[in-house]
C-alpha cells in the first residue's frame, strides 16, 4: 500500500511519517520484503510484548513496537546479529526498543525541519505493559510473507 492508496484517519495524516520511517528503518532488518498489512484506529492499546516511546511536541504522542507472529522477532535478532529464541528476552526487548528510537528521531528530524520540534523520552519495553487509552491509537500491522508485527502510534 503506498502513501496515496491509506486512508489516514481524520487528524492523522501527519503520523503516516512514523509508519514510514518504520518501513524504512526495519526493512534492512527483515527476511522479506515489509509491508502495510493493515490500519485500524483504537482507543486503548497494550503493545505486548513490545517497547514504546513518548514523544513531546505540540501533541504528546506514544509509540511503540510489538510482536505479532514474529516479525518483531526477526527484525530484532537481524538487528542485534543474534538469534533470540523469543521476543519476551530482555536483550530482544532491548534492541526493539533501540528501533524504536531510531523510528522516532527520524520522526523527529522530519518535524523539525517542517517547523514543530520533537522531545523524545528514553524508550522502554517489557511483556506486561500496562493498556493504555488515548484520544486515539492509530494502529499499523506490518507484515512481510511469513511475519507481522505492529506499531503503534497514540495521541495522548
Amino acid at each position: 500500500m503506498d502513501k496515496k492508496e491509506r486512508k489516514m484517519p481524520l487528524g492523522m495524516e501527519r503520523y503516516v511519517i512514523i509508519a514510514d520511517e518504520a518501513i524504512k528503518m526495519l526493512s534492512p532488518y527483515m527476511d522479506e520484503t515489509l509491508t502495510i498489512d493493515d490500519i485500524d484506529i483504537k482507543e486503548d492499546f497494550s503493545p505486548n510484548p513490545g517497547a514504546w516511546q513518548i514523544i513531546e511536541s505540540d501533541k504528546t504522542i506514544v509509540c511503540s513496537l510489538y510482536e505479532e507472529t514474529g516479525g518483531l522477532l526477526e527484525a530484532v535478532s537481524n538487528f542485534a546479529g543474534e538469534k533470540f529464541e523469543g521476543i519476551s528476552e530482555r536483550d530482544a526487548l532491548d534492541a526493539a526498543a533501540e528501533l524504536l528510537n531510531y523510528i522516532s528521531g527520524a520522526y523527529a528530524k522530519e518535524m523539525s525541519q517542517q517547523g514543530t520540534e520533537c522531545e523524545l523520552k528514553p524508550p522502554d519495553y517489557g511483556v506486561n505493559l500496562k493498556k493504555y487509552e488515548a484520544e486515539r491509537i492509530y494502529d499499523v500491522r506490518l507484515k512481510t510473507g511469513k511475519s507481522k508485527m505492529g506499531l503503534s502510534i497514540g495521541v495522548l
